[in-house]
């Protein structure tokens, strides 16, 4: 097979000879100029997501997206490519079928459960699980051969390199202890920045998001690396977009020289025991798979979601430039792209800018140094939702900013007689005739959505 050299020679990554990744831009559908102009720039990959025929560049691996069409587009597709048959839309006859393509014919991609909630263990799980259905349809040796994992990047750099890590050490073991376990064959992973985490606000913090997330791959060993640009949340990302996501390719492989070490992360205390973490928290998660039928009768449960969005509502997950540091520019506007399945991070915060911008009074209460700190949190806590701050209460929501001891009654009832429609205290301390207390670790969705539907309301 000519799918270029693994990087990957050891069990968990980077035991043998070290060897650059393969750069692939994602491309919605096939475009001559785009796919000259970035092999011109040193990327040597392509994933193109429309599986339309089309005159490949030379020298750069293909990665495709079939669909339930894996076997036609078989026919024509590019010799030695990443077929990417989804085991979850093709059949086992049909990945039978598959078993002689020459190339890559399998991607088993967890991005369905990354994109709602799931934690990395289990995303290892459904990837394995995908391997063990190919196995079943093709046979070991077919499925070593031919299965491609694609993951999605994490929020925290040690989580990145240990998710791909622990799922080499789990593919690895799962080939050992086959019937006919063969020449070792090590996982192919093409790794992608997280969909998930892309903000439409602040989008440039995104450029350190995914340059973090490609950081992570690159450590881990993955064999293809996708950066997604910076503006793909916006719409159809822009020409500085994807040149910036090529450049994080360059510097990371070519100043960083990631490319050239085996396994940088080999030994690194905190990276090894989060692997093994997870690779004992998957190893249940595949079992309990496994037991109840396999990735066919796999459905992901909606807690998964729930307990993510609870914890970004709360900020114990932040979303810098979003529910943290706000940045309170307007949202761009970008020609429409094909629509991404799953469900973005910071979508609810976002949600917040479709109302009209609350008028926010901040009361100060007593000296600077009482009153600074809650004021700070405050003056931000309105920020995510893209507030106007005002010096008359009348009209407006009315904030109580000081320490505890400052809050009185009286001050409730001064700014209802100026006027104030919600009077709002930073704060955990209980008045009569509040609208809502702010605080670290309160539903700030929840609140600030409550302050704008009464604003609106007749």
């Amino acid at each position: 097979m000519g799918t270029g050299p693994t990087r990957n020679g050891g069990i968990g990554g980077g035991g043998g000879a070290a060897n650059a990744w393969k750069k692939a831009p994602l491309y919605h559908a096939p475009d001559a100029a785009l796919l000259a102009e970035d092999r011109d720039n040193g990327m040597d990959a392509a994933w193109v997501r429309r599986a339309t025929r089309f005159d490949p560049v030379p020298e750069t691996l293909v990665l495709l997206e079939p669909g339930a069409d894996a076997l036609a587009v078989a026919q024509w597709a590019p010799k030695d490519c990443v077929l990417g048959a989804d085991p979850r839309e093709v059949s086992s006859e049909e990945l039978a079928k598959l078993a002689d393509f020459d190339g890559r014919a399998v991607t088993v991609s967890t991005a369905p459960e990354h994109r709602r909630g799931a934690p990395p263990e289990l995303e290892i799980a459904v990837a394995l699980a995908g391997f063990l259905h190919v196995c079943r349809a093709m046979g070991d040796e077919a499925a070593k051969r031919h299965v491609t994992y694609r993951l999605e990047g994490e929020r925290r750099i040690v989580d990145g390199i240990a998710k791909i890590k622990a799922l080499r050490l789990l593919h690895a073991g799962i080939c050992q202890r086959q019937d006919d376990p063969g020449e070792q064959s090590p996982a192919f992973v093409h790794s992608v920045t997280s969909w998930r985490t892309l903000t439409k606000a602040d989008p440039h913090v995104n450029v350190m998001r995914a340059t973090t997330q490609a950081l992570a791959a690159g450590i881990a060993g993955a064999d293809v690396i996708t950066v997604l640009p910076f503006d793909t949340a916006l719409g159809e990302p822009s020409e500085r977009g994807r040149r910036l996501a090529r450049n994080t390719h360059s510097i990371l492989h070519q100043e960083a020289h990631l490319g050239r070490v085996a396994d940088p992360a080999g030994g690194a205390p905190a990276i090894e025991s989060r692997a093994r973490e997870l690779v004992l928290l998957a190893w249940a998660h595949l079992r309990r798979i496994e037991d109840h039928g396999g990735l066919e009768t796999f459905t992901l449960d909606e807690h998964y979601q729930a307990h993510r969005d609870q914890r970004l509502r709360t900020r114990k997950l932040p979303i810098t430039g979003v529910s943290e540091f706000p940045d309170t520019t307007p949202l761009l506007e970008r020609a429409p792209a094909p629509p991404e399945d799953g469900l973005r991070d910071a979508r609810e915060f976002e949600a917040l800018r479709d109302h009209p911008p609350l008028r926010v009074h901040l009361r100060t209460l007593g000296p600077l140094r009482e009153h600074k700190p809650r004021l700070d949190f405050a003056r931000n806590f309105f920020r995510i939702s893209g507030a106007e701050f005002v010096d008359d209460p009348k009209d407006a929501v009315a904030c109580l900013c000081g320490a505890d001891a400052a809050y009185t009654p009286a001050q409730v009832e001064e700014l209802r007689a100026a006027g104030a429609r919600k009077i709002v205290l930073a704060g955990q301390v209980e008045l009569p005739g509040l609208g809502a207390s702010i605080f670290r670790g309160c539903d700030v969705v929840a609140t600030l959505e409550k302050l704008a539907q009464e604003g609106e309301a007749p």
